[in-house]
């Protein structure tokens, strides 16, 4: 009965204070008494923080307060559209971690699963809120949400909250109009908006295609060191089956340029049998493109790699 009645509680309250949570999510407070939410994220060694432009627009310097009520100072780095900003702050595993939203893909098909989700934000205090929500309108830019539970409240100082369906995290809330509806800015759209100016962040961070991939023809297997790249693929079931092929190339600024060779029973690097051209992915999940064979002159085929 005991166990019943907490779950019972839970439940009625709806409006939950987590003393942990997310590494992620953080409380902005802003010297002239503005507070708001924001989302945290590393680039290279470096943390940033994206939130509600509206939130830092004005003058006072900016706190951020973590997991653990951690503060941190920060700095205004600059605002888009859609009334969104980026701050830089100090770089703490209480602040700052690596994020993953999921591409416009990923994020279409997890809002046709669901009605609905979690809003979540860091409090004052370090702890961890969390409103359960509908989803009240689905559009290409922004989602708009309504409180499932009558006591709970969407309001101005949840800016820069994140909105989390399905365990993924789908966007942030950016205002609350009269009704108490809250309008949420797509995360691919946030994405779209500041892969323009996150580059100037990662000249001392490499993409890296290091590990294994699943192909058309078979695994294939990375071992990157800077932009060099060299790599094995296990052919799969067919003719070539039990064989292996050799690459070696160079990657950089998203492509792979390379040569390749089949061993038969030794290497044969200093034999190439082709060269190809794979880019990768915005999400960086996808290896595409094409590779010649001296086999079968004027010919290409095609290549697809997935992890």
């Amino acid at each position: 009965m005991k166990r019943i009645a907490i779950i019972s509680c839970i439940v009625i309250l709806g409006f939950i204070n987590i003393a942990s949570g997310a590494t992620n999510d953080v409380f902005i407070d802003v010297e002239n008494s503005v507070v708001g939410r924001g989302t945290s994220f590393l680039r290279g060694s470096e943390c940033f923080v994206i939130t509600a432009y509206h939130i830092v627009d004005g003058p006072g310097s900016i706190k951020i307060i973590g997991h653990g009520a951690v503060h941190k100072s920060a700095k205004f780095e600059r605002n888009f559209f859609h009334d969104i900003a980026i701050l830089r702050t100090e770089t703490s595993s209480s602040i700052c971690a690596e994020v993953d939203w999921p591409d416009s893909a990923e994020l279409n098909k997890i809002l046709e699963e669901y009605t609905g989700g979690i809003l979540k934000s860091r409090t004052k205090t370090g702890g961890l809120q969390q409103i359960p929500v509908f989803l009240n309108q689905i559009g290409d830019d922004y989602l708009r949400i309504i409180t499932k539970l009558p006591n709970d409240e969407l309001t101005q100082g949840l800016s820069g909250s994140s909105l989390f369906v399905g365990n993924s995290r789908v966007g942030m809330l950016l205002s609350v109009d009269p009704r108490g509806r809250g309008k949420v800015l797509r995360f691919d759209r946030i994405n779209n908006l500041i892969s323009s100016y996150l580059p100037s962040f990662q000249k001392s961070e490499r993409e890296s295609i290091s590990g294994k991939w699943k192909s058309n023809f078979g695994d294939v297997i990375f071992d990157q060191d800077d932009k060099n790249v060299t790599g094995t693929l296990i052919y799969g079931p067919g003719p070539a089956q039990g064989f292996t092929a050799g690459l070696e190339g160079i990657f950089e600024d998203g492509e792979y340029d390379f040569i390749w060779w089949i061993n038969f029973g030794t290497d044969n690097r200093t034999n190439p049998t082709g060269k190809g051209v794979l880019k990768l992915s915005s999400d960086g999940k996808t290896l595409k493109g094409t590779f010649s064979d001296k086999n079968n002159p004027g010919g290409t085929a095609l290549m697809v790699l997935t992890r």
